[in-house]
């Protein structure tokens, strides 16, 4: 079983581009004492390859297990993303794979003050900390001073 599961279940059930959410995972294991760890790979509606993640390998007992992938909001851009989920035993040897096992879409909601233009290009869309600051103009000239002393 794959569930994709908004991490805050008191928002909508829609994933938009500043929702963390998760992916789980669960399997079962019948053979004691093997090494696994389960990866997706995540593609965009393009079928660009956008990300790789994996659970750390461990040694499984014969149970049923889950492994849980958190995805931090503000990372993917506004579009369609399938997984196509692998299962790697002892490091090396891929024993299961499943293309497309889930499917997820991703809005964008985010109110603009600035003029729009459309979806923004680029696979993802992380929101990285901007600062903009008035320059004193006396230390502007000190640095272009410097600048050009090191070129």
């Amino acid at each position: 079983r794959i569930a994709i599961k908004l991490k805050d279940l008191h928002s909508a059930q829609q994933i938009t581009m500043r929702s963390p959410f998760r992916i789980e995972i669960d399997y079962l294991v019948q053979k004691p004492m093997t090494v696994l760890h389960v990866m997706f790979h995540l593609y965009n509606e393009r079928g660009v390859l956008v990300l790789t993640s994996s659970a750390r390998a461990m040694v499984h007992e014969a149970a049923v297990y889950r492994s849980t992938c958190e995805v931090s909001g503000g990372l993917l851009n506004e579009g369609s993303y399938v997984l196509k989920l692998q299962v790697i035993k002892n490091n090396e040897e891929i024993i299961y794979v499943h293309e497309n096992i889930a499917s997820f879409q991703v809005i964008d909601t985010e109110p603009r003050t600035e003029g729009w233009m459309g979806r923004e290009p680029g696979v993802v869309q992380p929101v990285f900390p901007w600062r903009t600051q008035k320059v004193d103009v006396g230390e502007q000239r000190r640095a272009a001073h410097r600048s050009q002393i090191m070129n």
